[in-house]
């Protein structure tokens, strides 16, 4: 895979294979400034791992005992501890990504960075797919959606579970291509733009299954979602090998947040809803 191409692409590049739990923040920052942002703001430890500079020599790094576990010998060996992460940039992409999901660091990020950012999340357990964006100091979109069998389509969920005028949307969607039977539901709010019902379902009637409307909303931010092997991850959780073409990256740095409980315990939380809903 070349540089060039990788910077072209904007949307889902996961398509639906999600692994069993996944998360991921999107940043539209550079890679360096949000590493920057991490240290002085969020106590996090950061390491240069990779930056391929236009007519420089690559700088390649191995990781510190800090961030590499005692065992390996690899240049560059799984992350330590629950709170470690990897933060990455693509040529040609204003966005960046940080392997870890967290709505408050997002949120914070924004505010700091005084831009948008998303946090997309799936759960294996659920089937459900949700993604939050962020922009300065407000949370402007939201968007869930999953697997449906056991409920009527006439039946508004949306107000059942989260409150009357929650969501601007709840579309159930039947994917006859997949089964005669299968359902899946989509929760929209927004306050950046205005979204229809006729909307989504031409798009996810065009789009691949029920993650047409997640590719379509995230090609209109200008970001891309990585596939596994455009990313420092192959395998589930932090289980890593050596990419095959290192040169599809601008930047890589690891990130190790604090693992102490009152750190987390004490950061601010979200807004309940979407502003201005």
């Amino acid at each position: 895979m070349s540089s060039e191409a990788i910077s072209d692409k904007r949307g889902l590049g996961l398509g639906s294979n999600f692994i069993n739990r996944f998360g991921r923040t999107l940043i539209e920052a550079p890679a360096d400034l949000i590493r920057a942002t991490l240290v002085t703001e969020f106590q996090a430890k950061c390491e240069t791992v990779f930056v391929n500079q236009p007519n420089q020599f690559v700088v390649r790094k191995k990781l510190s005992p800090d961030f590499r576990a005692n065992h390996e010998s690899d240049d560059f060996p799984p992350l330590l501890g629950e709170f470690a992460s990897y933060l990455w940039q693509h040529p040609g992409h204003s966005w960046s990504e940080l392997a870890w999901a967290s709505d408050e660091i997002a949120m914070l990020l924004a505010l700091f960075l005084e831009t948008r950012t998303v946090v997309l999340t799936y759960s294996g357990v659920s089937g459900w797919t949700t993604l939050k964006t962020f922009y300065e100091d407000q949370w402007i979109e939201y968007y869930e959606f999953g697997d449906d069998f056991d409920h009527d389509p006439t039946e508004k969920l949306g107000d059942r579970g989260w409150g009357h005028s929650f969501w601007d949307l709840e579309v159930v969607y039947d994917d006859l291509e997949r089964s005669s039977c299968w359902q899946s539901r989509h929760f929209f709010s927004s306050s950046a733009r205005d979204v229809t019902e006729s909307q989504v379902l031409s798009i996810l009637d065009t789009g691949e299954y029920e993650f047409g409307f997640l590719d379509a909303t995230l090609k209109s931010y200008g970001v891309y979602v990585s596939d596994y092997h455009e990313t420092p991850y192959h395998g589930e959780r932090r289980g890593f090998e050596h990419w095959q073409d290192r040169l599809i990256f601008q930047r890589i740095e690891a990130v190790a947040f604090p693992e102490d409980d009152d750190y987390w315990f004490n950061l601010p939380s979200i807004p309940k809803r979407v502003s201005g809903k």
